[in-house]
């Protein structure tokens, strides 16, 4: 069936599929044709039946390479592009490790247990990638349980790699020290592009590095906006009325980041020069729906820290943007600011009963983020 080419109000071009097969219909809308081609084909053999469990190889079993095949094309439907590139990223990597021939149930707790160990001694891999295939594996086997293939997964028995206890002196190193903040600013007003006010947001938001490039100046339609929560991109927009910026993130629902003097400055600098057909605070309309538009600055960034000096002497080289938010977090503390506003403010959901019964107004935010200040002038 034809990818019929749409445009929005807004002028974007849309893809949409829809498919009838077998009296079943499935439809999606995609950004770009290429996505739209291929969940065409995949969804097309999971309606015509073509992806099925019987007769695989024997009756409750199956391929591991085709159970991760499938448990892939099933989730395109209801995770984000950027949750399905892990799944297929960890799937290489076990692919590259076990053989096509393996079956899901030749593979025991002993096997994922060599896996984890080669990960860590030969490969050389972070404790995140290796908890991340280890994660894939048991939603294949989870999901192996509706196709009839009811077998426990291998990584159940086996302890998970954690992450080694930071000293409080390697934490230190987190944070930018006044004479650095100084240093980076100085040498930051000469970056051609407005890397100066993007920084300058971060110090005193605290948001993520790519929730501050994807702030709208307006709130997006409903239906877009919840489109790109589906796509795990961070969004979020100027809300003058409430004194702040609202719904940024995907990893909290809702959320309110209240403006501190010194980012309204930023955004009314920027508004001065803004060009009206511009949607994004810091980009360009040509970054919208890009995952990891941040790393438009990541160049810039990177010549600010080699050229930057403090009595003569090269910044040191563990300086990236989430320094600024752990500095934010940090100086809030300093501050006086409580932690359960400082926790709201940066985005952080801790489910712990201690904060299940504290609801923060948005004026007790703003009067927090007043608080905040820095020993250096920028």
């Amino acid at each position: 069936m034809p990818i019929n080419k749409t445009k929005t109000p807004k002028g974007n071009v849309r893809y949409r599929v829809q498919l009838c097969i077998n009296g079943q219909r499935s439809s999606k809308s995609f950004d770009n044709h290429l996505e739209a081609a291929i969940w065409q084909a995949d969804e097309e053999k999971i309606l015509m039946g073509e992806i099925s469990v019987e007769g695989r190889v024997t009756k409750n079993d199956m391929l591991l390479h085709e159970a991760m095949d499938r448990f892939i094309i099933e989730s395109r439907v209801v995770v984000s592009r950027a949750q399905i590139n892990n799944y297929q990223n960890s799937q290489k990597i076990i692919s590259r490790y076990f053989k096509l021939t393996t079956k899901m149930s030749e593979i025991k707790h002993q096997d994922a247990s060599a896996f984890v160990l080669h990960r860590m001694t030969t490969d050389r891999v972070g404790v995140s990638s290796i908890r991340n295939e280890l994660s894939f594996i048991r939603g294949v086997y989870t999901k192996a349980v509706e196709w009839g293939v009811d077998i426990p997964s291998p990584e159940l028995s086996i302890k998970r790699p954690r992450h080694a206890m930071r000293s409080r002196e390697d934490r230190l190193d987190n944070i930018i020290k006044p004479h650095e903040i100084t240093a980076i600013f100085t040498q930051t007003r000469k970056s051609r592009n407005n890397l100066y006010y993007y920084l300058k947001f971060l110090l005193y938001t605290g948001m993520r590095p790519s929730e501050a490039t994807a702030l709208y100046w307006n709130r997006l339609p409903a239906k877009e906006e919840k489109e790109l929560i589906k796509r795990g991109l961070h969004i979020g927009f100027v809300d003058p009325g409430r004194g702040g910026f609202g719904k940024i993130g995907t990893k909290t629902e809702r959320r309110f980041v209240p403006a501190h003097p010194k980012a309204l400055e930023v955004i009314e600098q920027l508004e001065k020069t803004r060009d009206k057909k511009q949607s994004m605070v810091f980009l360009e309309n040509k970054h919208i729906n890009r995952d990891r538009a941040y790393k438009y600055y990541r160049r810039s960034m990177g010549t600010v820290t080699k050229n930057a000096r403090i009595d003569g002497e090269t910044l040191r080289g563990d300086i990236d943007f989430y320094s600024f938010r752990h500095t934010f977090r940090s100086r809030l503390e300093e501050c006086g600011v409580s932690t359960a506003i400082a926790e709201t403010i940066i985005g952080h959901s801790d489910r712990s009963f201690k904060f299940t019964y504290i609801h923060l107004s948005d004026d007790a935010l703003k009067k927090a983020i007043c608080l905040l200040e820095y020993p250096v002038d920028i």
